[in-house]
């Protein structure tokens, strides 16, 4: 297995000292859990090295232990390359370390309850904006890389094929960001450190001793190349697009459900590992026979993306209507105020959220858990729908908002 290089040693160094970050943030000291993660990380830092060519089942074990959330962990294990830029290390213990704590931030931001809840009790705007920022300068980054990291032999239609391969990764960043836009402040927060997150460890599983031997094996390999990849690429596709829609208009039931949703995981894993191979070609292990299928490899992500977005953004304002209702009515209050400042005293207002209101109160007529994980009652949610709309009466009538563009929002809202 190829040596870890530089850049790759800093990425995961950086996205160590991330998850250590984020660990400490949700740290509960009385409980036993963050001192076993902290014993680990100690016995980790003093005992790494002395054991050669670790076996599969470490990386498995890496994997649960970063699902648990174990970030000290993590950190410590990812600021080890620093003094031991070992690739076993690197492949079988830190890359697994630092995938599961990702997945695990992403699921506790994404579908949890008490995070978002915490989020909104701690609600501050210096930190959305740093935040902000980094979702800014992330579609740049691909392109600094492809710059930063020469293909020997490679001349200008080589770069602008990784180019494009960088434009690809930088355009699904784009679409994501989209998603998160029109959600309140403190969701918006948390889902961009989570899903930026996921982003820089994939960028560190693509540069990392994996990613290149993966490379180097797809280069031996004599399948799937050519017209056979492109066809795989359109077939993946396809299935994901069936499965969405399935899924999405509630077409199957029972157990055929189940069985559904582990083919519409399978079929994501797919799409995402497509796109880490058109960053790991592209950006960090060029070859000139593979950049074009790693192109293609990263279109499904790109195409999905963007077309995902509205209901993405749906579904996700569904969960902030649910927040909505679970908070005192003091809290409830300064959440709100902040996203009629945000989003209705602006040239565009968007209406949107009322609308996800709405629908949650219809919802909640037939099944209180219409919003998992929350709990949340008809009358719950036409009281954070009156409160949603009694704030927009005020400000509009304070700071002179015209009826046409309150009309105009409304049907872009719809």
């Amino acid at each position: 297995m190829p040596d870890p290089t530089l850049l790759s040693i800093v990425l995961a160094a950086l996205a160590g000292v991330l998850a250590a970050v984020k660990r400490l943030e949700r740290a509960d000291w009385v409980l036993p859990l963050p001192w076993v993660d902290l014993a680990l990380a100690v016995a980790f830092a003093v005992t790494a090295g002395a054991f050669d060519d670790p076996a599969w089942w470490v990386a498995v074990v890496a994997f649960a232990l970063g699902l648990f959330g174990f970030g000290f962990l993590a950190g410590i294990a990812a600021l080890t390359l620093i003094r031991l830029p070992d690739p076993e290390l690197m492949a079988m213990t830190v890359v697994p370390l630092l995938v599961g704590f990702a997945l695990h931030h992403f699921l506790r931001a994404a579908n949890g309850k008490q995070l978002p809840f915490e989020a909104a009790e701690r609600d501050s705007a210096r930190s959305d904006l740093r935040w902000s920022l980094a979702a800014r300068i992330a579609p740049l980054v691909p392109f600094a890389f492809v710059l930063g990291v020469p293909l020997p032999g490679g001349d200008l239609t080589d770069t602008a094929v990784r180019l494009l391969g960088a434009a690809v990764i930088a355009l699904y960043l784009v679409a994501v960001d989209r998603i998160r836009v029109a959600l309140l402040r403190p969701r918006r927060r948390i889902l961009r450190a989570a899903e930026l997150n996921n982003a820089l460890v994939a960028t560190v599983l693509a540069a990392s001793p994996i990613g290149a031997e993966a490379v180097a094996w797809w280069g031996r390999a004599p399948q799937p190349m050519g017209w056979e990849w492109y066809r795989l690429v359109a077939v993946v596709f396809s299935v994901f697009v069936v499965l969405a829609v399935v899924i999405g208009n509630n077409m199957v039931r029972g157990p055929l459900l189940v069985v559904v949703l582990a083919l519409g995981h399978l079929a994501r894993l797919a799409v995402a590992t497509g796109l880490v191979f058109t960053a790991a070609i592209a950006l960090f292990h060029p070859d000139r026979d593979l950049l074009v299928p790693a192109v293609i490899g990263g279109l499904p992500a790109l195409v999905i993306g963007w077309l995902s977005i509205r209901r993405g953004m749906v579904f996700r304002q569904l969960a902030d209507a649910a927040l909505l209702s679970t908070l005192t009515e003091s809290k409830r209050a300064a959440v709100i105020d902040t996203w009629v400042t945000e989003k209705v005293l602006v040239a565009a207002p968007d209406l949107s959220l009322p609308d996800a209101v709405g629908a949650l109160a219809l919802r909640s007529l037939a099944d209180e858990r219409a919003q998992p994980p929350w709990l949340v009652r008809t009358d719950e949610a036409l009281a954070v729908a009156d409160a949603l709309l009694d704030a927009v009466d005020r400000r509009v009538a304070r700071d002179g908002i015209t009826d046409d563009q309150v009309d105009r929002a409304r049907l872009a809202a719809r």
